[in-house]
Formats: structure tokens, sequence, C-alpha cells
């Protein structure tokens, strides 16, 4: 059976949620002997143990995926860096920002699903960015040039 990182992260919470059920049990059903808190014990550890395999492989899917679409993330990366260069309307400029961040986070901590989505949302927000609305020129003034490198004029170094 193939199944995507998010359907073994579900697959992980469930597990996870019945081993909570299995302790709410335990609290209202006192076991006398220390054969049978044993046996419990070790069928408790062992389902939190398939949780922790389903977190596991859900997080290597998840690395796998990232890894196969790295050429998606720098082609994301440049085409975020263009729409720099061609916009100049600062609210584009930090949604594109504010998306790149987002993007860095989800790969420096993958979790199945907001890699995609973070790259996703990125895309996104420099189509928004660089397409024109109503005609205006995506944030691009009549006849205005990009802006160079470091800023344009009146732009303070730190």
């Amino acid at each position: 059976m193939d199944l995507a990182p998010q359907d073994l992260k579900d697959i992980a919470h469930s597990y996870l949620a019945f081993a909570q059920g299995m302790l709410d049990w335990r609290k209202l059903n006192p076991l006398s002997s220390e054969e049978d808190r044993n046996q419990f014990n070790s069928e408790f550890s062992q389902v939190m143990q398939m949780a922790d395999s389903f977190e596991h492989q859900a997080l290597q899917a998840a690395i796998l995926n990232v890894e196969s679409s790295v050429g998606d993330l720098q082609s994301a990366t440049h085409q975020a860096q263009h729409a720099l260069a061609v916009i100049n309307d600062i609210t584009k400029v930090v949604a594109i920002a504010a998306g790149a961040v987002g993007l860095g986070a989800a790969i420096l901590n993958p979790t199945p699903g907001n890699v995609v989505g973070a790259l996703s949302a990125l895309v996104q927000t420099i189509k928004q960015a660089t397409t024109p609305a109503d005609g205006a020129g995506g944030g691009v003034g009549p006849g205005a040039a990009p802006a160079p490198p470091g800023g344009g004029p009146g732009a303070t170094k730190s």
C-alpha cells in the first residue's frame, strides 16, 4: 500500500488517539495484578511505538518529496527574485518575502504537506504580484525600470 505523507500522519494521529483511549480506560479500570499492569503497559508502549513509526514514515516521505522537488524550490526562489526586479509595490514585495520565509521555515521543519503548501503559496503570491491588475502593470509603473540591486534612489544601507 502506497500512502501519502499526510495519510501516514493521519494514521499516526489515530494511533495516538487510540493510546489516549487506552489511558482513559486504564484510569476507569484499575488493574489489580502486576501481570495485567505489565501486559497493559507493554501493549500501550507498542501502540505508542507504532504511532512514532507512522510519524517517522510520514516525515521521511515528506523529506523525499522535498528532495524530489528541489528544482521546483529553486525555480520558485528564482521567480521571487525576478519578481522583485519588476514590481514597485511594497505590499507585493512584503507578500513575496513572507512567502519565501514561510517556504524556508517549511523546508527547515518539514511535515507532510507544509512544504508543498508553502511552495504553492509562494508561487501564487508571485503570480498575483506580477500579474497586471486591470491593466495596472502588476505594480510596475508606466515606463518604470526595475529597481537596481540594493534598492533605488534614497535607499539606505544598514
